[in-house]
């Protein structure tokens, strides 16, 4: 009576999930995200279904009556136990465990686990589910191998086709994706939820009503990554979550399942559905600026100003035609709030339809903050399409820091395109790599 175990393969990003099941005949005061609205929890769906086929056709003492079961997880649900078994106990014998296939929703694909005597009844029909092992982003406390419930079928016309029994899912899923505007970031919350009818394990003294807690754990660290995972739905929302950046860790709310923002305050929840705006036109993205020494674009005007939404600290405009949002050239779309970007030591600007980063002229993206650049002093300036490093007339890079050049008395200029030095007029280079005077 044991399920071997096989590892559980998410089909989605990175996957947290959790499983149990039940059986049935047929305000607090830390920082949450204000913004948008939550969407529907994930129903928890019927794991397997039971019922018993009367043999009308023989007497009573040699009828033989079908029990018949059937794995009904459906095929698009984010959790799918790895195996569904289903194991039949009367005074006079058991059965071996019978493994249900997955539910394919077209009839005739149920099981018939046994056959049944008369003096079968009543009988106990125990079902095991196997779960996935804990994954990257989720924990089990105490651990969750393979679960187990059990119902008592009284007579033959106990549990019918219509009247079946059906072994569900006794919790909600909460689905969360998580675009990354920040960088690196944590976020740990714990759901404590009562397995109900379920045990865990697979022996006959195995207790019901066990409180398990779902611990999800999710770090990150690319800038315009998402990441979608699912946990246990708490009893009641929200849920309480510790989070970090780079600065200190703090406490949030999670109002419920949807779709968020990572931001250096906070998980942001954005809009569920497209919000209701007069903007049909969309504000320009920005567009990647250049260094000296590399090949750069120009900077576009923007197109259809609009004093209400798409300047620094002003709502991103949404076109409702294409479902994106925008800003203003200097300020990229964060969540829902557009962020100055693009001039040293502010925000390096993003470009969502291109993942990529950049800054103004004369400054370079540095992790996420655009850096000055080119000049002598400065870091050497870096196009991330080129892996190329330049300086500005007047310097050269040297490591990673631009250095002045080509006057008597100061280093020769190298260019690292053909591997030349050179010195202004008027001076050499020297065998020292050092200009002197003609």
């Amino acid at each position: 009576m044991t399920f071997a175990f096989e590892r559980f393969l998410p089909h989605i990003g990175t996957l947290s999930l959790l499983l149990a099941g039940a059986c049935s005949p047929s305000s607090n005061d830390t920082p949450a995200a204000q913004q948008g609205e939550t969407t529907a929890p994930l129903v928890g769906p019927t794991w397997a279904r039971c019922w018993v086929e009367r043999d009308t056709v023989n007497p009573d003492f040699f009828q033989t009556h079908k029990l018949h079961c059937e794995n009904k997880t459906p095929t698009d649900y984010p959790l799918k136990p790895m195996r569904v078994g289903v194991q039949v106990d009367t005074a006079a014998h058991g059965s071996p465990v019978a493994e249900l296939a997955p539910g394919t929703d077209t009839p005739g694909t149920d099981t018939i686990v046994a056959g049944l005597q008369n003096s079968d009844f009543p009988f106990t029909l125990r079902i095991y589910v196997t779960l996935p092992q804990d994954s990257e982003t989720l924990r089990w406390e105490p651990s969750l191998g393979t679960l187990q419930t059990k119902a008592t079928v009284a007579t033959v016309d106990s549990i019918t086709a219509d009247h079946a029994f059906a072994f569900k899912q006794p919790f909600d899923l909460w689905s969360m994706t998580i675009r990354n505007d920040v960088g690196f970031y944590y976020l740990q919350a714990d759901t404590s939820i009562n397995l109900d009818r379920w045990a865990v394990g697979q022996a006959d003294d195995a207790k019901t009503g066990t409180t398990a807690i779902a611990s999800l754990s999710v770090i990150a660290r690319d800038i315009g990554s998402v990441t979608t995972v699912f946990t246990a739905a708490p009893r009641e929302a929200p849920l309480a979550a510790n989070y970090q950046t780079s600065s200190e860790p703090i406490s949030i709310t999670l109002l419920g399942p949807g779709n968020y923002v990572a931001t250096a305050e906070g998980l942001v929840l954005t809009p569920a559905s497209p919000p209701d705006t007069d903007a049909s036109t969309p504000k320009t993205p920005n567009v990647d600026g250049g260094v000296d020494g590399a090949t750069s674009t120009p900077e576009a005007s923007p197109v259809d100003p609009d004093p209400t939404c798409g300047a620094a600290n002003q709502g991103c405009c949404y076109d409702r035609s294409t479902n994106k949002r925008s800003c203003d050239t200097g300020s990229y779309c964060s969540g829902t709030l557009c962020v100055a970007c693009g001039k040293a030591t502010q925000a390096c600007c993003y470009d969502s339809d291109t993942g990529k980063r950049s800054c103004n002229s004369g400054s370079y993206c540095s992790g996420s903050t655009c850096t000055e650049c080119g000049q002598a002093g400065q870091a050497c300036c870096y196009d991330s399409d080129t892996g190329k490093r330049s300086c500005n007339s007047g310097s050269y890079c040297s490591g990673s820091a631009c250095t002045a050049c080509g006057q008597v008395g100061q280093a020769c200029c190298y260019d690292s395109s053909n591997g030349t030095f050179s010195c202004g007029v008027g001076s050499k280079c020297s065998s020292s790599r050092t200009c002197v005077a003609q």
